[in-house]
């Protein structure tokens, strides 16, 4: 299932949470719709990861570079129409 509100508080009803580690960018800002004011109303930090867009934000990716090897290449974000969309937004 998906991390939502709703998880959130029934996981910090079970026990205390400090911190929620979870991407958050300018492409990947799904957490803003509830999830950063769950945090927020229960005393939660937020500590995110994927700020660049695992690398399409910042320069870090090229097509050129992406090799079996890299993570990157079994992400729906980083194959055919979705890469084409989410190069296009950077732009």
């Amino acid at each position: 299932s998906e991390l939502g509100a709703d998880t959130i508080r029934r996981a910090a009803a079970v026990a205390p949470i400090a911190d929620l580690q979870i991407e958050y960018s300018l492409l990947s800002r799904g957490i803003e719709a509830d999830i950063l004011s769950v945090c927020r109303e229960l005393g939660i930090g937020v500590t995110a990861y994927g700020v660049l867009s695992r690398g399409l934000l910042g320069g870090g990716w090229s097509a050129a570079r992406q090799g079996e090897r890299d993570f990157r290449a079994a992400s729906p974000r980083f194959q055919g129409e979705n890469l084409a969309h989410n190069l296009a937004l950077v732009d």
